[in-house]
């Protein structure tokens, strides 16, 4: 072989080199930033607009289901009433006792006042019945907790009812004076709000649980008489009961 033909040999091995490196080169990623960058948007994709910082502000905030419990008509608290301080009145026995302060209570305008017996007599608590005004209070006392989130759930708010209503309607336990609280709608509803509140944790909040135990289950007893009585003594037989 001729030196011309070497040479002729060679530029061709050498011209298929650099077409295999141009080959190479053209299959990696451009790495180049500054100029992927500036190629232009694809007309066919969505773009994302920012939003701006008047935009955020006028943007709705998702607010918190505010509790509707005593946003319902009266009729649903009181059922939330019976429900805390009540409980079978059919099975809640009535005495002549019972009856004639029921009956003089009604007639005369006054307190319903009974005589509950627990412990097989051991233990005698007094409990009155409470004005419309005195039902308003609580009604009010437990929705200023409801803002307090002192209450929060069904739950809470009969526990709350019962130590309110214990609070006011025990007079005394064996005679010994438990609670002369008196709620009148010439104070104002925040002053009697407060007194209501106070008595509460006076008086109920530092009880053992044994005898809160037996104090409610009184309050309970008391709320089904009354509701018994205030039902049958529609009937004749409530106010001359036949032997």
């Amino acid at each position: 072989m001729s030196e011309e033909d070497l040479e002729k040999q060679y530029e061709d091995f050498e011209e298929s080199i650099k077409e295999q490196n141009q080959a190479k080169s053209d299959e990696k990623p451009d790495l180049n930033w500054d100029e992927a960058n500036s190629k232009k948007p694809d007309p066919e994709e969505p773009v994302a607009k920012e939003e701006t910082v008047e935009e955020a502000k006028e943007k709705p905030t998702k607010e918190v289901p505010k509790n509707t419990m005593f946003d319902e008509n009266p009729a649903s608290v009181d059922s939330i009433m019976r429900e805390a301080l009540t409980d079978n009145p059919d099975t809640v026995p009535l005495t002549d006792e019972d009856k004639t302060s029921y009956i003089k209570a009604v007639l005369n305008d006054k307190p319903v006042i009974l005589s509950i017996s627990l412990l097989k007599g051991q233990m005698k608590a007094k409990i009155r019945s409470r004005t419309s005004w005195e039902q308003t209070c609580l009604y009010a006392a437990l929705k200023k907790d409801q803002d307090s989130l002192l209450v929060t759930d069904l739950a809470s708010v009969i526990i709350q009812l019962q130590k309110y209503g214990c609070a006011l309607m025990l007079q005394s336990i064996n005679g010994e004076s438990f609670s002369d609280l008196s709620l009148n709608q010439e104070d104002g509803l925040d002053a009697c709000i407060e007194k209501l509140v106070e008595y509460k944790n006076k008086k109920i909040e530092h009880l053992s649980m044994p005898k809160w135990a037996l104090l409610l289950n009184s309050l309970r007893v008391f709320e089904s008489k009354l509701s018994r009585m205030g039902t049958e003594c529609l009937n004749e037989n409530f106010w001359e009961p036949v032997d």
